[in-house]
């Protein structure tokens, strides 16, 4: 399994140091940038325990 580490700012500032509001705001984006891979079929989504996962999808 390969993760990355996302910059949540162009400066790639910590999500923690963010105030709550810009927190709020940069995992909403990164979640509607993941789902429109999702609806592209270049990620792949599943929740078995409530938590997304993303994924490339397998080629078969």
């Amino acid at each position: 399994m390969q993760f990355w580490k996302l910059g949540w700012t162009h400066r790639n500032r910590k999500l923690l140091d963010l105030d709550p509001s810009n927190q709020v705001l940069a995992v909403g984006e990164t979640n509607a940038h993941l789902d429109v891979l999702v609806t592209r079929g270049i990620r792949t989504s599943s929740a078995p325990d409530g938590v997304v996962d993303y994924a490339v999808p397998r080629e078969g």
